[in-house]
């Protein structure tokens, strides 16, 4: 690579010397070249040189040369080798055992039970609708109720029985017993409707009996109830097309051939 020259002060006015020589104003083969000694220091200034001359002494700047290529890249090198296992580690120490809790206080001895000698005895009330076909009177239904509230005590069901006309005619009836420590009112009510007996048809309406009350003495809880006839009414008339002749207050009720859904509730209540 060139290296720019540099130019001193003596250089400059040679310089200047040699234009002036050349141009246009200087006589021919009458000047004389003005040297670098007959110039005092200081006289002339950057401002007394023509700008051609102050171009031409600044020089032109070599070109700048074209950029090589880029050369390719390498070639990756090889991975290098995996280092050593470090060593492992101690095991750290154990922590210490924390403290065992307090012991909770041990509860009261709760009281003792009752052996259940005093508790009153179960009692029970228990109603039967008895029916007779042609024969002595067989209990169809038996219903039962546990005894104890001061209101009275409820059990009913519902049953369907046949009456033929072999049969016919045949008697509804009811009766209770009382299994407990106490005495107790009975009040019964039936309801039964009807349906022929040789031809499939409507069911209707037959007879409603009920009351009065009839008080019927108490048994042994543990032993076989022993029933009381109940008292039914059935009305002013006999509505089921019975042979009754008689009404109102009746140990039991007849009813003809057919077939029969009795619908039968009782209250015990206190005597």
């Amino acid at each position: 690579m060139l290296k720019r020259k540099r130019f001193t002060p003596a250089m400059i006015v040679a310089m200047i010397a040699l234009a002036v020589a050349l141009s246009g104003t200087a006589v021919a083969g009458t000047a004389k070249l003005i040297t670098t000694g007959q110039i005092a220091n200081g006289t002339i200034k950057l401002a007394d040189i023509h700008p051609s001359t102050k171009v031409a002494l600044k020089g032109d700047r070599g070109a700048t040369g074209a950029q090589g290529p880029v050369g390719a890249q390498g070639p990756v090198g090889p991975q290098g080798a995996t280092g050593a296992k470090g060593d492992t580690g101690l095991k750290g120490d154990a922590g210490l055992k924390g403290d065992t809790g307090l012991t909770g206080d041990k509860g009261d001895k709760g009281e003792r039970g009752d052996n259940g000698k005093d508790a009153p005895a179960e009692e029970y009330g228990v109603g039967t609708v008895n029916i007779s076909r042609g024969g002595a009177p067989s209990a169809w239904a038996k219903y039962s109720t546990e005894l104890g509230s001061p209101v009275g005590d409820t059990t009913s069901g519902t049953f369907r029985f046949s009456c033929s006309t072999v049969q016919a005619p045949c008697a509804i009836s009811a009766s209770a017993a009382v299994l407990g420590s106490t005495p107790k009112h009975v009040y019964p009510r039936i309801l039964v409707q009807k349906q022929d007996f040789d031809s499939v048809g409507p069911t209707r309406y037959c007879e409603y009996a009920d009351g009065p009350l009839t008080l019927v003495a108490n048994q042994a809880s543990s032993s076989t109830p022993s029933y009381i006839p109940l008292t039914v009414n059935i009305g002013g008339s006999a509505d089921c097309d019975s042979v009754d002749t008689s009404a109102n207050d009746l140990s039991s009720f007849s009813v003809p051939a057919g077939r029969y859904d009795v619908f039968s509730t009782f209250v015990f209540a206190a005597a």
